[in-house]
């Protein structure tokens, strides 16, 4: 049998299987009024379709009003092309097709590839209101191009009724799309009776210095913005990325050369620089975006940094690697150790610059003193540059050779990813350099707080003051840092799904930027050593800060870990020998990692999980002195008298603790009974379990009721000498309850995130002076036991983390 014989047997089996099928739509497209109503609205369909696919996909530059009208050319061509392909098929197998059929095939194929092809999930969301669209169009075609008077009364009432339903269903559409969410679910920490602390009395970091503050660019000159071509005042080189990004795969890789007008071979060096007036030397600090939609340009947001630091006395360079990031033109993957050599490439160009006469940086660049910033990818990007900085080779090619050594004193990181690079398929190691993280709760992109990880991976292993720290806040997003990205952690259309209303204000999140960037950089490149203590307490900040909540970790080169879990699996042992661990009467005690929200992911940090509860039992405030000790819940550290601390006097102990979104563990049942009584015990497991959930949503509904109150227990510690000092979380810092995000506005998109918080840990810090105020005879110095007792709140679960001192 021929090839051509072939595929009409098939076509004819195919078309008897399917000819009821057929028939049908002879029956509902045949009369003339309907298939003239339908090919319209198919025209429409196709159309609308194709001009959504043109605003999501194409941004050409030109404007969203010429991306609608070449998407919907595309779409009515797609729906000729392939109209007229089924005719010319039904030609060559010599097996008719009726027009009308050959049409409606058409449609549906098109309309599915535009569909699929524009939208990436959820697309029936954008379905709907494209059809919507489309009926709109037709209904309208009808009254004005199709004898609307002459048609009968029913085919009237039929064409009003679209029109009512397409205006009424956009309307309600857009209205919906447009709806920034619910506040419904946030955080209300009841604050009443914990120590009130007085707030730094600085100067205020976040507003401008006294430096009047210059602006210009350098790139390539060739550049498709003006920014980096004809507005230039310094020209660069180009630089060849073959070795850290892979050649991109597929046909549409052309189209992005053709986008930007160059390959990985020749990636510019380009930079928008805001500079102080005046003869420096300056400190210098470098900033570069994430990943964003490549043609919609990130690096231009951080110009309120620019400005502030600028006036401040920094050099601040905002780097483009604009062509980097992702778009539906391919895409590089992986490629976050060339976004960090490149920032390298730059601070080469800065040091050539520094020692050229006519240059506008000529001796102003004070290259001993180097702060890098990133944000998303960004953020990792810079922790790369500060890594491969100190190497002689590429980890992943060591015939790629390197010889920067700059001085990067200091490394920012706003909402991190961590991992997506690994040198030599490990985690990113990073010593001796000052680190600060900025995360936010409702981050919907970085949505698990990925940077903690290599905040847990810094170390400090020379004789310079080195500090990290991290700041968690409540309500802050992803994109806001940058002004350019916006409220919504995702493009259009998923971005409308989001919850917006419950986040804070661009504003006040740029605000928090602003405070804990400045300060940052002045206490660890100015050595203002006076802002330091607000990276350990956040209230001392609260002047300068936005009303929300904030959770901060930190230590330093002066901290001695004594505790911190890493070294085994003995829930009894820690890192020295002598020392010991015990527990009592605890409803939950295990050693695991932190986690993340998403429970895939490791958070590389180790942790002791505590719980208790007495709701079932007898509660602390109605015993009597003599039964506290044996009744209630307690963790005991007993360091050893032989333990020798590094440093000649401490001055504080911290320690690190998170509430987490559990319940405590029900009491072991270790009953030997028989087979016989296992219906017994899963009938009355079904029954806790039902009590368990109606306990859950009361829980809830007095959470969202009233204001949560945060757990607090003691902290009781004692010395080699017998003396006893106890103190409250009260007398401290709040241990800020689990910070639930509630990230988009439709609930099955809402489990992609799995659980609602993730537990952040909180620096705690008890000063000898301090202890001294309760107990003068306490010596820190030959601090010999560590107990939390829970004898406050009636039941909770914690991490424990990080017994140091300072």
């Amino acid at each position: 049998m021929s090839f051509i014989a072939l595929i009409k047997t098939t076509f004819r089996n195919i078309q008897q299987k399917f000819k009821p099928l057929v028939l049908w739509l002879k029956a509902i497209t045949w009369p003339q009024f309907v298939w003239r109503f339908n090919q319209w609205f198919i025209w429409s369909l196709l159309v609308s379709t194709g001009a959504v696919a043109g605003i999501l996909m194409l941004r050409t530059g030109w404007g969203i009003s010429v991306d609608a009208v070449i998407g919907a050319a595309i779409g009515a061509m797609l729906q000729f092309l392939t109209w007229k392909g089924l005719q010319l098929f039904s030609f060559i197998i010599q097996k008719s097709i009726n027009k009308r059929t050959a049409f409606l095939l058409a449609a549906i194929a098109a309309f599915t590839f535009l569909i699929l092809g524009s939208v990436e999930r959820d697309w029936h969301l954008g379905g709907i209101f494209v059809l919507l669209t489309a009926l709109l169009s037709t209904v309208i075609s009808w009254l004005f191009y199709g004898d609307f008077i002459r048609l009968t009364r029913f085919r009237k009432v039929i064409i009003i009724i679209g029109l009512i339903v397409s205006l009424s269903g956009i309307t309600g559409s857009l209205i919906w799309f447009f709806h920034p969410g619910t506040n419904e679910g946030l955080l209300k920490v009841d604050l009443n009776g914990y120590l009130d602390i007085a707030p730094l009395q600085l100067p205020d970091p976040s507003l401008n210095g006294h430096y009047q503050v210059n602006y210009l660019t350098y790139g390539s000159g060739s550049d498709r913005r003006v920014e980096y071509s004809d507005s230039i005042t310094i020209k660069t080189d180009s630089v060849n990325a073959k070795p850290f990004v892979k050649e991109m795969s597929g046909k549409l890789k052309y189209f992005r050369k053709l986008y930007f007008g160059f390959d990985r071979t020749q990636w510019p060096l380009n930079g928008r620089v805001w500079y102080p007036e005046g003869d420096g030397p300056f400190p210098l600090v470098l900033i570069v975006h994430g990943n964003h939609f490549m043609r919609d340009y990130s690096d231009s947001g951080y110009e309120y940094l620019g400005r502030l630091l600028a006036s401040r006395g920094y050099i601040m360079a905002s780097i483009d690697e604009n062509f980097l990031n992702g778009d539906w033109a391919a895409d590089y993957n992986n490629e976050n150790d060339a976004r960090g050599w490149l920032l390298l490439e730059h601070l080469k160009c800065w040091k050539q610059w520094n020692t050229e006469s006519d240059n506008p940086f000529f001796d102003k660049v004070n290259m001993d003193q180097i702060a890098l910033i990133g944000h998303s990818r960004g953020g990792e990007a810079v922790a790369i540059a500060a890594a491969f900085n100190t190497l002689s080779h590429y980890p992943d090619d060591a015939r790629i050779t390197f010889d920067y050594h700059f001085n990067i004193k200091s490394v920012i990181a706003i909402a991190p990813i961590d991992g997506q690079y690994k040198p030599s398929k490990v985690s990113t190691p990073l010593e001796n350099v000052n680190y600060l993280i900025l995360q936010g709760s409702h981050d919907a992109d970085v949505s698990f707080f990925s940077g903690d990880r290599q905040y847990k991976r810094i170390r400090f292993t020379d004789s310079i003051d080195y500090i990290k720290s991290s700041i968690y806040v409540y309500r802050a997003n992803h994109g806001q840092f940058n002004t350019v990205w916006g409220n919504r952690d995702y493009g259009i259309p998923y971005g409308l799904l989001l919850n917006t209303k419950s986040l804070i204000s661009g504003e006040e999140q740029r605000q928090i930027s602003k405070v804990y960037i400045s300060a940052f950089l002045d206490a660890t490149i100015q050595n203002k050593q006076e802002y330091l203590p607000l990276f350990r307490d956040y209230r001392l900040a609260a002047h300068w800060l936005p009303e929300t909540y904030y959770i901060n970790r930190y230590s330093d080169s002066q901290t001695q870990l004594l505790v911190d879990y890493e070294e085994d699996i003995d829930v009894t042992s820690t890192p020295l020998d002598g020392d010991s661990i015990q527990g009592y009467n605890l409803a939950t005690w295990r050693e695991a990692d932190l986690g993340f929200r998403n429970g895939r992911t490791e958070r590389q940090n180790k942790v002791a999980i505590l719980g208790w509860d007495y709701t079932t039992n007898v509660k602390p405030d109605s015993l009597s002195a003599e039964l506290l000790l044996d009744t209630l819940a307690r963790y005991q550290i007993q360091f050893s008298h032989e333990r020798l601390f590094l440093t000649d006097t401490i001055s504080t102990l911290t320690f690190a603790l998170a509430e987490l979104d559990e319940k405590p563990e029900k009491p072991l049942d270790l009953d030997s009974a028989n087979n016989e009584s296992d219906n017994d015990q899963n009938d009355q497991q079904k029954e806790e379990n039902v009590d368990k959930e109606a306990s859950d949503e009361e829980d809830k509904d007095n959470d969202n009721e009233k204001d949560r109150e945060p757990l607090y227990f003691s902290i009781v510690l004692s010395d080699q000498q017998g003396h006893e000092v106890k103190l409250s979380l009260k007398d401290i810092m709040p241990l800020i309850p689990p910070m639930k995000a509630k990230f988009t506005r439709l609930n099955y998109l809402e489990e992609n995130y799995k659980k609602e918080s993730e537990p952040i840990l909180q620096t705690f810090e008890i000063s000898q002076q301090k202890v001294e105020q309760i107990n003068p005879d306490f010596d820190l110095q030959q601090l010999s036991t560590f107990t939390l007792l829970f004898d406050g709140s009636s039941k909770g679960v914690i991490a424990l983390d990080e017994i140091g001192v300072r």
